[in-house]
């Protein structure tokens, strides 16, 4: 059930998800250049409460993952890694406080070429949907 309303807004998200393109400032504090104190600029991070490992599907999953998995991803700071393809955030927008939902502009690298990728991640507990408008996928957090 729980789930099913995660979908149930992810896809109702997605529904916007043309109208957030036409956003022109990030949320507080995100998809912002930041300066370091050495001074040097950095750009936008994943959301803290993001970061982690994550594997499709419902059920729970233990770290270290003892097989290969070609569908989950591992989100740092500034990096998506994925089985084969990694994202940088260029901008992060909040976009609602309950449930937790992001919109994140970055650039996917594949196989050598890099496109720009727009998603929203919607976070309910350890549950994680990701939609590009068309389609969408629950993860579950690893512990």
């Amino acid at each position: 059930m729980r789930v099913k309303r995660i979908i149930g807004l992810a896809f109702a998200i997605s529904l916007v998800l043309p109208a957030c393109s036409f956003a022109k400032e990030p949320g507080p504090a995100q998809g912002l250049v930041k300066e370091s104190v050495t001074g040097k600029r950095q750009g936008p991070t994943y959301p803290a409460s993001l970061i982690g490992q994550w594997e499709p599907g419902p059920n729970p999953c233990k770290l270290p993952l003892a097989y290969d998995s070609d569908g989950g991803f591992k989100i740092a700071a500034r990096m998506l890694q994925g089985y084969e393809h990694s994202d940088t955030p260029k901008r992060v927008q909040l976009i609602s406080d309950t449930p937790k939902a992001w919109r994140i502009e970055a650039i996917e690298e594949h196989d050598g070429d890099k496109n720009p990728v727009v998603d929203i991640y919607v976070l309910s507990g350890d549950y994680l949907t990701v939609t590009d408008g068309e389609r969408s996928t629950t993860y579950n957090r690893c512990h």
